[in-house]
């Protein structure tokens, strides 16, 4: 499948632009599941979003393909003044883990703004 993926990701590159590797599932409950942690995720970002406004933080929004790919949420909450920094996005993460432990998906930009000095594609 990844052969014919990549064949067909060859065959169309100037005329479509395909997402990300396709997953592979054997039987319903992976299906089940990974629709599930997206779901969570998605609630987990609309509560996100609305603390970000509350704690006055900016809620950057990442690539969705980008944050699918890492197992992040789209949105990434960083501490207003200047441009983007790792240094203000850990410390706006750290603000909204402290209003709401709770939202498990954003445990995980902390250790990525911890090993990638860059910045994830922001849109």
């Amino acid at each position: 499948m990844r052969e014919d993926y990549a064949q067909l990701k060859e065959a169309l590159k100037d005329e479509v632009a395909l997402g990300g590797e396709p997953f592979l599932f054997f039987g319903y409950e992976d299906v089940r599941r990974i629709l599930q942690a997206e779901d969570d995720m998605a609630d987990e970002v609309e509560i996100a979003e609305l603390l970000c406004k509350q704690l006055g933080l900016k809620a950057l929004k990442v690539s969705r393909r980008f944050a699918r790919d890492n197992w992040l949420p789209w949105t990434l909450p960083c501490v207003p003044g200047g441009g983007y920094s790792n240094g203000r996005a850990k410390e706006g993460v750290q603000k909204l883990m402290k209003a709401n432990d709770r939202l498990e998906s954003f445990r995980k930009w902390l250790d990525w703004l911890g090993a990638n000095a860059g910045a994830p594609p922001l849109r």
